[in-house]
């Protein structure tokens, strides 16, 4: 009986050792087990990418577009009918002008002028068929007449004795009035300004160190700064400035708005240059590639296994960097996020992916 019970006892001892290495044998296995990173994958394009130079700036009308309507004689200004951003048509009626007492005393003087020489040379001509008066008088006294008639036309061409109406000579937008109800203005002394609709421009400034980056012809994008939701434009460099603004030490670059966008004139914009273009280029989104020392560095994943490549980086856009390494093709599983915490060879689980880890 003894020796049953102490075989016995020996069995649940043994049996207790074996539970206990055993317990303790899987407990040291889950302790090395390797570590997994989850990440995010998305899959490497091959596709054009556009690098893009942003500038800010404000529309304005195009050099030699402006219209500056000058008095056409001494005026006083009886009234006007336009204020600063008016759209016109050809033929709207901006102010209203009256001659000055002068300008008045210059009509009524060249009235009188020509009515003594149409007398002057009817006399002559009644002399002459007389005998009474030389052919030369006769040829003075028509030139005088000619000359007296051709100052009073010049002074109505200039509108005196007119209406007093002074209209837009073309379609365009009044952007300054200089003249004010009541003044008296000079001869050819500035009334007011129209600008053409049809020739703005965006006046962009750029850094003096992206001159060599911009040049005429490259593509833009124009859009309102001030207005939500605005229609981006799209139109070209016309011209680089080739000296700096002393005040903000900018460079000035113009672009041609098209005639049908809704740009104002005064909008401020923010341009997207175009400044160089790869049609066909390895890229990725920017956050797939990380800086590690004097390398670039991003991470495929194949059968569940992060890759390191040292890459170097080509031109860029908002979103996505161009890459340039051995052994990357299109559709590689590309880390995007989580691979801050990867190793090579490390193991994976992707949460989201744009491509199977597994091929």
């Amino acid at each position: 009986m003894k020796r049953r019970v102490l075989a016995f006892a020996i069995a649940i001892i043994a049996l207790a050792g074996a539970v206990y290495w055993y317990l303790h044998r899987s407990a040291g296995e889950e302790g090395e087990a390797k570590p997994t990173a989850r990440v995010t994958l998305a899959p490497l394009q091959v596709g054009p990418i556009a690098q893009t130079l942003e500038a800010y700036g404000v529309i304005e009308s195009a050099p030699g577009t402006d219209q500056v309507i000058p008095a056409p004689f001494d005026c006083l200004v009886r009234d006007i009918h336009v204020t600063t951003g008016t759209l016109v048509a050809p033929g709207d009626v901006l102010l209203e002008i009256s001659a000055s007492p002068d300008s008045q005393l210059l009509l009524e003087t060249a009235r009188s002028a020509l009515v003594v020489a149409e007398k002057t040379l009817s006399a002559t001509q009644e002399r002459s068929e007389l005998k009474l008066a030389t052919n030369q008088e006769l040829i003075v006294a028509r030139q005088a007449e000619a000359d007296a008639r051709a100052r009073l036309e010049s002074l109505k061409l200039r509108g005196l004795g007119g209406d007093g109406l002074i209209r837009s000579p073309s379609a365009g937008v009044v952007t300054r009035i200089d003249a004010t109800r009541g003044s008296q203005l000079l001869l050819g002394a500035p009334l007011l300004t129209v600008a053409k609709t049809q020739g703005r421009e965006a006046r962009l400034g750029i850094e003096s160190g992206d001159r060599l980056l911009v040049f005429a012809s490259q593509p833009v994008m124009l859009a309102s700064v001030e207005r939500t939701g605005a229609i981006s434009v799209e139109s070209h460099v016309r011209s680089v400035g080739a000296a700096l603004d002393a005040t903000s030490g900018s460079l000035e670059v113009r672009v041609p708005v098209p005639a049908a966008a809704s740009l104002m004139l005064g909008e401020h914009v923010r341009a997207l240059i175009q400044v160089a273009l790869h049609a066909t280029a390895l890229t990725v989104p920017r956050s797939a590639v990380l800086p590690e020392s004097d390398a670039q560095v991003l991470y495929t994943v194949k059968d569940h296994k992060a890759a390191r490549h040292e890459v170097k980086l080509g031109i860029a856009s908002a979103e996505r960097v161009e890459v340039l390494g051995a052994g990357l093709q299109a559709g590689d599983a590309v880390v995007v996020s989580g691979n801050y915490e990867l190793t090579d060879g490390m193991d994976v689980t992707a949460e989201t992916s744009g491509a199977d880890p597994s091929q």
